[in-house]
């Protein structure tokens, strides 16, 4: 049986992209091995210095009782859970909280996969709406998205566009051939005449203007882009909603995704999601939504059978429009 092809009609029809995010727009190494142990260094140390502290104790709240006698019994709680990788809802909202200071202090920058903005800005211009839904709290989402680390190719771009301007000013400012014969005219009459400035100032002949200008633009230019560029972006304004397992429910479970289209104020045939999980694609497709699978490097390898139920991608830019 052959791979399960993308339904092009179906994803014409869609008006929304749900994205699932870890493995998906994002690598799980980066929650694993970045976020997920910045969380757990935090909260030890916040453990350990403001454990009678008011302000602590609401941020665990949410925690069993058992976890919250002292310090280490909490902490062990979640390295277990850290380690398991259960996606625990209390969990989840601490984390989101200790990550904030992290994004904000800029500790931390969300990287994404090099294909994913600028084919989410291709799917806006068409347009479809995008949303995201994602076992992370939405205080984490909105983090994660508000500081995306700009693209190098960003800056690559912005510093090819000065060197074409800097070449273009040399263009622009040395003569042609023939307007060099008639100048070379005119440096004659200069030099006959005591009082013309190449005669009175030497020195200023040594640099032409057309370099003397050109050397103006490209130091400016240099100096701007010495300057640091501003780090992240915020991708945020790009998404019409988040959802999280307190919002829209479990990413197992059907009815959770029946809840997101009702909230988006559509119906499920409307939307497409994307996703590295093979059960939350099971549950969005008994919803209704129509699902594709993406399988990035680092992501728990996909059963043979996977790509005869749902088409599977390796970049959202696979995805033609």
């Amino acid at each position: 049986m052959s791979p399960v092809a993308i339904n092009i009609e179906r994803w014409k029809a869609a008006d929304i992209v749900l994205l699932d995010i870890e493995g998906t727009i994002s690598s799980i190494s980066f929650v694993k091995d970045t976020l997920y142990p910045y969380a757990l260094r935090r909260l030890t140390r916040l453990a350990h210095e403001s454990w009678e502290q008011e302000s602590f104790q609401e941020l665990i709240e949410g925690f069993p009782e058992e976890t919250r006698g002292d310090a280490e019994t909490l902490i062990a709680h979640v390295e277990e859970l850290t380690r398991k990788d259960i996606k625990a809802v209390y969990l989840k909202q601490l984390q989101g909280k200790l990550w904030k200071q992290g994004y904000s202090n800029g500790e931390i920058t969300t990287p994404l996969y090099p294909d994913v903005l600028t084919i989410l800005e291709s799917w806006l211009a068409i347009p479809k709406k995008l949303a995201i839904f994602s076992s992370g709290s939405v205080e984490a989402q909105l983090n994660f998205f508000k500081y995306i680390e700009i693209p190098q190719l960003a800056t690559a771009e912005l510093s090819q566009k000065g060197n074409d301007e800097a070449a273009t000013d040399v263009l622009e400012t040395h003569p042609t051939e023939e307007a060099q014969v008639d100048e070379s005219k005119q440096d004659d009459t200069s030099r006959k005449c005591p009082h013309s400035p190449s005669a009175t100032n030497p020195d200023s002949s040594d640099l032409p203007s057309s370099l003397s200008t050109k050397k103006t633009k490209t130091t400016t230019l240099e100096a701007t882009l010495n300057e640091s560029p501003p780090k992240t972006r915020d991708l945020n304004p790009l998404f019409i909603n988040k959802f999280d397992t307190v919002t829209a429910g479990s990413k197992l479970e059907k009815a959770s995704y029946e809840k997101i289209c009702e909230e988006l104020e559509t119906v499920p045939e409307k939307v497409v999601f994307l996703t590295d999980n093979v059960k939350e694609a099971t549950a969005a497709t008994q919803a209704g939504v129509y699902t594709i699978v993406v399988d990035r490097p680092g992501n728990a390898p996909l059963a043979d059978e996977i790509f005869d139920t749902y088409p599977v991608i390796t970049a959202l830019d696979q995805i033609h429009l």
